[in-house]
């Protein structure tokens, strides 16, 4: 989680200035620990009553074999089950908002980056090594 949230609104006050409708919710997210996620994801939904656009991007890349607060390894669980859980839990939010205005610009966007190609095993990876013994 970050330190302060003052980067996160000088996105928000970019976006502000850009589209007058814009109405963006900042939510601290941990995403080294699924409990966190669904705490956010709750927190959203008592908050906002429609979802348009989730922009997903976590990057932990070369960690030293580290593991989340739930036992999976960093870079599965930062970087995969911690935003496919968050999209998972809004997507209901989403789903409504395009019920409501069927031609809303409504979007769940996914992005990486290039140290999956880069940096990642030729092979792939053993599903066991990522995960050890221990609760999400």
């Amino acid at each position: 989680m970050p330190k302060t949230l003052n980067p996160v609104q000088d996105i928000v006050d970019l976006s502000g200035k850009q589209t007058q409708k814009a109405h963006t919710v900042i939510l601290p997210l941990g995403l080294n620990f699924l409990n966190s996620v669904r705490k956010c994801a709750a927190e959203f939904d008592r908050k906002s009553k429609r979802l348009d656009i989730l922009f997903l991007k976590a990057g932990v890349s070369m960690t030293a074999s580290k593991l989340t607060k739930g036992g999976y390894e960093a870079q599965v669980g930062v970087n995969h089950m911690s935003p496919a859980l968050l999209s998972q839990l809004v997507s209901p939010k989403v789903l409504e908002t395009t019920s409501r205005e069927p031609g809303a610009d409504v979007r769940i966007t996914v992005a990486s980056s290039e140290a999956a190609h880069v940096f990642g095993p030729k092979t792939g990876r053993a599903q066991r090594t990522c995960r050890n013994a221990g609760n999400a």
